[in-house]
């Protein structure tokens, strides 16, 4: 909603309690200068949205995602600031009133010894367990996988004993989604992508203890040496087993297509069913396009994920949300051919989206 003083506002994360009820979304604003974190909270799934205050001052920085452990009231948020100009320090706020109130987390002494900066991009909590996934950087061009973990709803956040380390002749790596099993919190999944030397391919790591420890994965689908992919999103299912993550491939210079993968054993060997089809316009299919986010029902087989497509020209385009659902686990895939939007909406995008354990009820942002 708009809020006086602010010129513009993003939305990059939403979690809700067991029911989809009540929800809290982050995101960023800007006032004219510079960029500020925002929290929104919802008791009615995200159709009304109320602000809340972070006292976060001149701070410039953004959340970019936010869960809420199912049967507690602990909720965590996690993102980046810039303190002292360009350079980033992973910073967020946590809740133990479903939302209503936040404090400022302490990430101080959480980034690895010789880290020139660093910033958060992913967060899973399971009752009390926490785990939270981002980058940090050791010089000017090599960025590595960040994990932190939590015991206590998020309160407090120590760095993993264990950090992901990337594959032999691998750069630049970043993990940008992490989720784990409700019923067993120690099973969690991480994706995000790496440069392999010769172009950037998807990266994941598995844990049995809950983040505090991370092995890469020991298969992942073979990325084509002409093709650069990223996965974006990952989700699991109770049990933590079944995960399907999304993303996009970029098979040309000129497009881009959206890009699933699944995993029966928590992300140790992953497989890539066939992509799902863009939405065609006028009988021309869109070339661009890409998936943010996902959700699954508890057993991780009812799917729903979004994200942007392009129409139009490459200069002059309109981006446009994308939805897709899977009755498999992300075998297969049905665009949803109707999406409503605010009305005089221009290039509108999905980046989360959260839905409650038999997927009756979601919300996206």
């Amino acid at each position: 909603p708009p809020i006086s003083g602010r010129s513009a506002s993003f939305l990059f994360g939403v979690s809700c309690e067991s029911t989809a009820t009540t929800c809290t979304t982050v995101g960023s604003y800007t006032n004219g200068t510079a960029s500020s974190p925002l929290i929104y909270s919802s008791t009615d799934s995200g159709i009304t949205l109320i602000d809340q205050p972070l006292n976060s001052g001149n701070l410039i920085g953004s959340l970019n995602a936010v869960t809420c452990a199912v049967g507690t009231n602990h909720c965590a948020s996690v993102g980046s600031f810039f303190p002292h100009g360009p350079a980033a320090n992973p910073w967020g706020y946590a809740s133990s009133d479903a939302g209503s109130t936040w404090s400022t987390l302490d990430f101080s002494s959480i980034l690895p010894e010789f880290a020139l900066e660093g910033n958060l991009y992913g967060i899973a909590c399971s009752v009390n367990q926490c785990s939270a996934v981002g980058q940090y950087s050791i010089s000017s061009t090599n960025v590595l996988p960040l994990s932190i973990a939590s015991s206590d709803g998020g309160l407090t956040w120590i760095t993993s004993p264990v950090l992901p380390v990337l594959p032999e002749g691998g750069t630049n790596g970043t993990l940008l989604s992490v989720a784990c099993g409700k019923a067993d919190n120690t099973s969690c999944s991480s994706v995000g992508s790496y440069n392999n030397g010769t172009h950037v391919v998807p990266l994941s790591f598995t844990s049995s203890d809950g983040g505090n420890n991370w092995t890469p994965s020991d298969t992942m689908p073979t990325i084509a040496s002409n093709v650069s992919a990223v996965l974006h999103a990952v989700t699991c299912s109770d049990t933590g087993l079944n995960c399907t993550a999304v993303g996009i491939e970029n098979f040309s210079q000129t497009a881009t297509i959206p890009i699933t993968f699944k995993t029966t054993d928590a992300g140790v060997v992953w497989s890539a069913p066939s992509s799902p089809d863009l939405p065609s316009l006028g009988g021309s299919p869109v070339v661009d396009g890409g998936l943010n986010a996902i959700a699954c029902d508890a057993e991780g087989i009812s799917c729903t994920a979004v994200g942007n497509y392009l129409y139009g020209s490459r200069y002059n385009f309109n981006m446009v949300p994308l939805i897709y659902n899977s009755m498999d686990g992300g075998s297969t895939w049905t665009v949803v051919s109707s999406i409503p939007l605010p009305s005089n909406s221009v290039n509108t995008v999905l980046n989360s989206i959260h839905c409650n354990s038999i997927k009756s009820t979601c919300s996206a942002a």
